[in-house]
């Protein structure tokens, strides 16, 4: 007997189907190793920004110790500084009109 024997019709499809699976599979594994590259990035990134959200809390925790101040009242603070800046800015954009015609 032939070490080598004919296929047939059903065994040729039957491998070109296991050939085609075979390929879909390492090109999902080509995918998900990127993909997991990828969620590795962004749960670096996530560590820095956090990591810089918790600097940036102790900052305003000390800040706020020094002033001495309640974290309301210095919302408060500022949303008036806020109100009075665009006030100001109003002001300066009704002041610039009234300039430019003469009187």
């Amino acid at each position: 007997m032939s070490k080598h024997r004919e296929l047939s019709a059903k065994d040729l499809a039957f491998e070109k189907e296991r050939g085609d699976f075979r390929r879909r599979i390492k090109e999902l594994q080509f995918t998900n190793e990127l993909r997991s590259e990828y969620v590795e990035t962004l749960e670096l990134c996530i560590s820095n920004l956090e990591c810089e959200n918790q600097k940036l809390e102790d900052w305003n925790r000390r800040l706020l110790e020094f002033i001495d101040m309640e974290p309301d009242v210095f919302k408060s603070l500022l949303t008036r500084e806020k109100e009075f800046k665009k006030f100001d800015q109003g002001l300066s954009m009704i002041q610039s009109l009234l300039n430019k015609w003469p009187i």
